[in-house]
């Protein structure tokens, strides 16, 4: 497998995380405090920072990333 098809992987896998976490914090603020959140957002950006993608491949991943996978499937139905 290429080395870059990984990094894409591992760039959308964080923006995922980072979504689910967001969109979990809101529906059960008490089984998601506020520090475990911003502890999560921190790792997986700094993951992503490490990746070095081109930007317009960063842009094309957090787009489809927050725009496109919550109408496919909504985080309250798939986890």
């Amino acid at each position: 497998m290429n080395l870059s098809w990984i990094k894409i992987g591992i760039h959308y896998h964080c923006n995922m995380h980072i979504f689910r976490v967001l969109v979990l914090q809101q529906k059960y603020p008490e089984d998601f405090p506020k520090d475990y959140v911003d502890r999560v957002i921190k790792e997986s950006y700094r993951d992503i920072q490490e990746s070095h993608l081109p930007k317009w491949i960063e842009r094309l991943i957090e787009r489809v990333t927050w725009h496109v996978m919550p109408m496919i499937a909504p985080f309250g139905t798939v986890l």
